[in-house]
């Protein structure tokens, strides 16, 4: 749902078509279907964290992520970069696939 609202006439003795009109698009939360399983206890799971690196400050939020993830019942974590702009190779995706019970993906260009 959006509401429009219009500002006052800033030309009040002027033609009437000096307004400015001001969208506020508002969305309301929809229930949809999971498209896949989720996993909501991560105790005795294993976390990958996929980068392609090009976010500077994501090593660091990584870092306490894992150090946060660990200290609630995560077994391990490990990290694996993916080439920038591009599909990452087979060979990283079935590391992650048969190392991770859960993925967690950082990208930027």
């Amino acid at each position: 749902m959006s509401s429009n609202r219009v500002a006052p006439d800033p030309n009040p003795g002027g033609n009437g078509t000096d307004k400015l009109k001001i969208m506020v698009p508002v969305g309301e939360a929809r229930q949809v279907a999971p498209s896949a399983q989720c996993t909501l206890d991560l105790k005795g799971k294993v976390v990958a964290f996929v980068s392609n690196e090009h976010w500077l400050s994501l090593g660091a939020i990584w870092k306490k992520m894992a150090e946060v993830l660990e200290s609630q019942g995560v077994s391990s974590t490990f990290k694996t970069v993916i080439p920038a702009m591009q599909a990452p190779p087979a060979q990283i995706v079935d590391e992650v696939v048969s190392r991770a019970d859960v993925a967690l993906v950082g990208l930027a260009n």
